[in-house]
């Protein structure tokens, strides 16, 4: 391809790593790495390695004509014009140059061996995922002889994690579930139960995985769904605050609500949904920076890219601009009966419980139909009405409903401990592992002194 002009492409596999990777040869792939990471700090320098597969010649498969490659050279690009990699700092294996030990081999050669603490790191792939007879997520390189993979989760995680004091960013546009016979889907074989994108490890590496472990990532001819999201959301659509920089937390954000909004309009998409996965931290940017808010008001639900076919609604009685000191009273309603959930992000990040509580002691965990619930909607031990009153910090903050349909779940159960940015994004995994319908809706609000 034309492409190969401009871009740095690896053509031959280093003689080091063995052409499979079982789990025995970890210890040596670690060993290499350390080895390489010796490399002078006058030579560390930001780094990225860019993969794009469409054809396995060994496993009969083809994607999409082009959309992978078109993918990584797009991707490529990005990273020099929007993120400010240097072209000599990106590495761009296609197809026949991608096999299992040549990513290996780039792996260890740059992103370790020639970063240093702090300095930034991106890998993106486009391609088929599967799994190994343990079940273990794999990523297909070209040269994959059987849907095995020749590089599982593992491996690639031993290696990355030698860099965890680097500024690391994953894009995983492929799937670990799908049909070989259906066309436009980017994995092979049935979900696992992985709560996790793929190699996620530790607040420094942010890692993008285009679908949750339950759904197929799936592509177009025109490319990936989530790397033609992500490329729009980066060059500006998913700047929500207008500071010129996409965070993380921006990019979620776009890239579910995108995703989303395609899958809905696909036969063989809609029933399972796609809801990019996402692990890391929110307030940072593949560009190097932290941005002054982690999850601001539309971003920080972006987990909650459901679908509302319950009519969920949510409300709060005195308008959506708080002062401190003032009482309050939410209100929800929904078409379908369901256990409920209300948590509550403060301008801080700080994440709460409204509903169930006992600000609702008549009202259990379960809504009905066409009835709205009052919150609070009980007394104190001492006969006064409950009231729930508008304490600080100042800022923008949001209500988060979710209704799950049915009976016998323990919502509670299903939330996570910690800070909205992380105890949020388990919590979409955990409700989409239930296997039941669910809606969400935001309510944003303000908070003045």
């Amino acid at each position: 391809m034309s492409h190969l002009n401009v871009w740095k492409t690896r053509l031959s596999p280093s003689p080091l790593l063995p052409a499979s990777i079982p789990p025995m040869m970890y210890r040596v792939i670690q060993t290499l790495a350390l080895l390489a990471g010796l490399a002078p700090a006058a030579m560390a320098e930001d780094r990225a390695l860019i993969i794009g597969i469409e054809g396995y010649p060994n496993l009969d498969l083809r994607l999409a004509p082009q959309s992978a490659a078109d993918d990584a050279i797009a991707m490529a690009q990005l990273a020099v014009e929007r993120w400010g990699y240097r072209q000599t700092q990106v590495s761009v294996l296609l197809d026949s140059a991608a096999t299992s030990a040549a990513i290996l081999d780039a792996l260890i050669d740059e992103l370790v061996g020639l970063t240093a603490p702090g300095d930034r790191a991106l890998l993106y792939f486009a391609g088929l995922g599967s799994r190994n007879t343990q079940d273990t997520r794999v990523i297909l390189a070209y040269d994959s002889e059987s849907l095995l993979g020749r590089i599982p989760e593992d491996a690639l995680s031993d290696i990355l994690d030698l860099i965890a004091d680097r500024d690391v960013t994953v894009i995983m546009d492929t799937g670990f579930r799908g049909d070989i016979g259906t066309p436009g889907q980017r994995g092979i074989g049935a979900p696992g139960f992985e709560a996790t994108p793929f190699a996620a490890n530790g607040d420094m590496r942010a890692v993008y995985t285009a679908s949750a472990v339950s759904q197929t990532a799936w592509e177009t001819a025109m490319g990936g769904v989530m790397t033609t999201a992500l490329i729009a959301g980066a060059k500006g659509a998913a700047d929500s605050d207008g500071d010129g920089i996409a965070s993380h937390g921006e990019l979620l954000a776009h890239l579910r609500s995108q995703s989303t909004a395609w899958c809905a309009a696909q036969t063989n998409c809609a029933p399972m949904g796609l809801t990019p996965d996402f692990a890391g931290p929110l307030n940072r940017s593949p560009v190097g920076v932290t941005v002054a808010s982690a999850t601001p008001a539309p971003q920080g639900a972006a987990p909650f890219a459901a679908s509302n076919t319950a009519d969920l609604r949510l409300s709060i009685d005195a308008g959506t601009a708080l002062t401190i000191g003032q009482s309050v009273t939410f209100r929800v309603r929904a078409a379908a009966a369901g256990t409920l959930l209300i948590l509550d992000v403060d301008p801080a990040g700080q994440l709460a419980r409204v509903f169930p509580s006992a600000l609702a002691p008549n009202s259990g965990t379960a809504i009905a139909p066409g009835v709205e619930l009052a919150i609070p909607n009980g007394k104190s031990t001492n006969g006064a009405p409950l009231r729930v009153r508008v304490t600080g910090p100042a800022g923008d903050g949001y209500l988060l409903a979710v209704l799950i349909e049915g009976e016998g779940v323990d919502a509670t159960r299903l939330l996570p401990q910690g800070p909205a940015s992380t105890a949020l994004p388990q919590l979409a995994q955990n409700l989409q592992s239930l296997g039941r319908n669910w809606s969400a809706v935001t309510l944003n609000y303000t908070i003045s002194n």
